[in-house]
């Protein structure tokens, strides 16, 4: 499947479901800044997007769908990025509890292994005010899946 090189706001508009108000707030607080380019105080430049910044604003609507506020969601995004950055192919979540968070990654074992580390985490001893996974790689796959619909750039 074709994948293109960068993605305008518009795109990310349209794939993410996020508005260009948002996307120009995210980048003002560098939260989510683009990758490729960014348009910031030069008239007529349009910002563009990389696909993994296609998956981060994924990421970062669902943290705010879920309730956390900007500030919490850009702190576990940065959090991401940090892990992305050393980590290995295959499925990996995004697990936050309060205020903790843990990357897990289902490797070797599979699913069940998955579990194991998931019901870990869900011990009822622990105090747990906040929890839900953010299965990342799903993510990936439902915006790889909706860009093979755009125009080829």
């Amino acid at each position: 499947m074709f994948v293109p090189q960068s993605f305008e706001s518009r795109d990310v508009v349209k794939l993410v479901g996020v508005t260009e108000r948002e996307l120009r707030h995210w980048a003002d607080l560098k939260i989510m800044v683009p990758e490729i380019a960014n348009a910031v105080g030069r008239p007529g430049i349009r910002r563009k997007y990389s696909f993994q910044n296609l998956v981060e604003t994924g990421i970062l609507k669902t943290l705010l769908r879920h309730g956390l506020n900007l500030h919490e969601a850009g702190r576990i995004l940065k959090k991401y990025q940090e892990s992305y950055k050393r980590h290995l192919p295959g499925p990996l979540y995004l697990v936050v509890q309060g205020e903790s968070t843990s990357f897990i990654q289902s490797q070797n074992g599979g699913k069940k292994t998955l579990m194991a580390k998931l019901e870990k985490l869900l011990d009822p001893d622990m105090d747990q005010d906040a929890f839900f996974v953010v299965a990342i790689h799903h993510i990936q796959d439902r915006l790889r899946s909706q860009v093979g619909g755009l125009d080829q750039k």
